[in-house]
């Protein structure tokens, strides 16, 4: 009897583990993840100015910071280079 029941509750944990690892992160997850940080640095550097510290201009939409993407945009890609 015993054996049973740890057999049963062996199958349930697994399989909850193997749901909780088929979960995939969306791209909601990910733009949500985008606004907050975009919300932090705004709100960090209204801290900042109302300390009187040497803050960025920012204007709303402008990301101050070229990333990888805008890298590309600007420089082309590695796929557009000429080959050898």
């Amino acid at each position: 009897m015993l054996s049973v029941v740890r057999c049963l509750v062996r199958r349930y944990i697994t399989e909850i583990q193997r749901k909780s690892q088929d979960e995939s992160i969306t791209e909601d997850d990910i733009n949500e993840v985008r606004q907050d940080i975009s919300s932090f640095r705004y709100e960090l550097i209204n801290i900042l100015k109302m300390n009187d510290m040497k803050t960025p201009a920012v204007k709303d939409g402008d990301s101050g910071v070229f990333g990888k993407k805008s890298k590309d945009l600007v420089g082309g890609s590695k796929s557009d280079a000429c080959p050898d």
